[in-house]
C-alpha cells in the first residue's frame, strides 16, 4: 500500500511511480487537497460502491449476503454517501482495475506481468490507513465469486 496527495482530485506524482510502502506523512497543506491510497498488488483489492443521490446507487446491486461481508472489512464512506472497502483478495482470477455499469467500481495494485496500472481511491478515513491494516479480511469463495463475475 502507499499514499500520496491528491490536488483537486489529480495525482500531484506520477503515482506509479512511488514505490509500495510509501506513505504521506505529515498534515495536508491548505487548498484543495486530499490523501490518496493505492493497493500494493492484484490481491489488496478495494470495492468503490458509487452512491450519488438522485443518479447511482450501487447498494443496490449488492447482494445482501455480499453486503454482509463486506462491511465486516476495514470500509469508510465517502463524501457523497459510497462505500470504499479494503480487502485482501484470496480467489485465483486476475481481476481488472476498472469501472462497472453498476455504481461499483474495483482499484487493484499494480501489476507489470498482467500490464494492469493499478489504482486508487480518495482516503475518506480518520487517522493514518496503516492503522487499519489488521482490519483488512481475506475474501471468501463466495465473495471471490461476486468479485471475478464483475471484474475479470
Amino acid at each position: 500500500m502507499k499514499t500520496f496527495l491528491l490536488h483537486k482530485g489529480i495525482p500531484t506524482i506520477k503515482f506509479s511511480m512511488l514505490p509500495d510502502g510509501i506513505f504521506y506523512e505529515g498534515k495536508l497543506p491548505e487548498g484543495d487537497y486530499a490523501l490518496a491510497v493505492c493497493p500494493t498488488n492484484e490481491k489488496q483489492i478495494v470495492v468503490d460502491i458509487d452512491c450519488k443521490p438522485g443518479k447511482t446507487n450501487g447498494y443496490s446491486n449488492v447482494p445482501p449476503e455480499i453486503y454482509s461481508e463486506l462491511i465486516e472489512s476495514y470500509h469508510y464512506y465517502t463524501k457523497s454517501g459510497g462505500m470504499h472497502i479494503f480487502l485482501n483478495y484470496s480467489g485465483d482470477k486476475v481481476l481488472l482495475n476498472t469501472t462497472s455499469k453498476l455504481a461499483i467500481d474495483l482499484r487493484i495494485g499494480a501489476n507489470r506481468e498482467t500490464n494492469n496500472a493499478g489504482g486508487y481511491v480518495k482516503f475518506n478515513g480518520t487517522g493514518d490507513i496503516r492503522d487499519y491494516i489488521n482490519d483488512i479480511k481475506i475474501t471468501s469463495p463466495e465473495l471471490n465469486l461476486w468479485l471475478e463475475k464483475l471484474f475479470t
